[in-house]
């Protein structure tokens, strides 16, 4: 039988001092889809009540209504009947109460993206691991976000939405419960348990499988196509939508990142500035078309952009780099 939850035993539970026995009747109930909404606004009404800043809406209202009796703006017709004060001191009371209700409304159709999902986030340079409640690891890239169900995943399948970089050790399960990964370039991977790298930036989209299988669903103009990768494929969408595949005998090294390592492999330093800025934020500006088409092999560990640039300039020989600000590196032939 599906226990009965109270409000007050959700704000306990957020609050961190609910019981054993409790947060297990939390769990149990959550399993039926209508206490989830539920507990996600709930979950909006105890955030908003325990937020630092809390803005107070009934005496901002308050003071509004204050100005216009005061004539600093236009009265409404209904506020000048002075010889009813009783029923002009209830309409306040009734349209700041109105207005609470709206605005509380409204805040939660704007947010409810942020109600609904956790979000892990990474920044220039920083890289994150994140355990996900069925025990799969997503290890992030930098400047990437992973959003998922905040109160666990549904009965059907294990979501998540990428976007940027990472990379994923998804756990089996004994239901066989899928696991989706789903991006912002119409590239979704679903998976049962396998270990692969996603990358979808707005430059392109691209998955590595390590081991496992993963089938990709993406979109080729108004079609709906499938694909199943076997372990060292790399499959690649480009930006008309076509998915290219080849094998890679090295799937390991699309994941070198999460180490600081980056394994370049005749890759020209256009390519790598576009790497340097998905990494770290930094514009790397190439001196001459020429020096853009200059490639580079080996593999180099950098925890930052200059580092990195040191590297390259140390490998290669004939480059120089000077800094233009905080988030401008600029690369000359020596």
């Amino acid at each position: 039988m599906i226990p009965e939850i109270k409000k007050e035993i959700i704000f306990d539970y957020l609050s961190g001092t609910a019981t054993a026995f409790q947060k297990r009747q939390i769990e149990e109930w959550a399993t039926v889809p209508e206490n989830r909404e539920l507990f996600f606004l709930w979950l909006w009404e105890w955030e908003r009540n325990n937020s630092q800043y809390q803005a107070d809406f009934a005496a901002g209202l308050s003071r509004h209504l204050e100005r216009m009796e005061r004539g600093d703006l236009e009265k409404p017709a209904i506020l000048l009947q002075k010889e009813r004060p009783s029923y002009s001191a209830w309409l306040k009371k009734g349209a700041i109460a109105a207005s609470l209700v709206f605005l509380a409304g409204l805040a939660g159709w704007i947010f409810r993206d942020e109600i609904r999902f956790q979000a892990y986030s990474t920044g220039n340079g920083e890289i994150r691991s994140v355990l996900l409640p069925d025990s799969s690891r997503v290890v992030l890239n930098a400047n990437s976000t992973l959003k998922m169900p905040r109160f666990g995943f549904g009965k059907d399948a294990r979501v998540v939405h990428l976007t940027g970089e990472a990379d994923f050790e998804v756990t089996s399960r004994p239901d066989r419960k899928r696991f989706v990964v789903k991006t912002d370039r119409k590239l979704d991977v679903v998976v049962l348990g396998t270990i692969f790298n996603v990358y979808a930036r707005p430059g392109g989209a691209k998955v590595v499988l390590n081991k496992g299988k993963v089938q990709l669903h993406y979109q080729q103009g108004n079609r709906e196509k499938q694909l199943t990768l076997q372990p060292g494929d790399l499959a690649s969408l480009d930006e008309k939508g076509e998915v290219n595949v080849r094998k890679t005998a090295h799937p390991a090294v699309y994941s070198a990142w999460k180490f600081h390592r980056f394994i370049f492999e005749n890759t020209s330093l256009q390519e790598i500035g576009k790497k340097v800025k998905e990494s770290f934020g930094v514009t790397l500006v190439i001196g001459s078309p020429e020096l853009a088409t200059l490639t580079i092999s080996g593999a180099f560990t950098a925890l930052n952009a200059v580092e990195l640039v040191e590297l390259l300039c140390d490998a290669s020989g004939d480059l120089a780099y000077s800094r233009a600000g905080k988030n401008k590196i600029i690369l000359t032939n020596r």
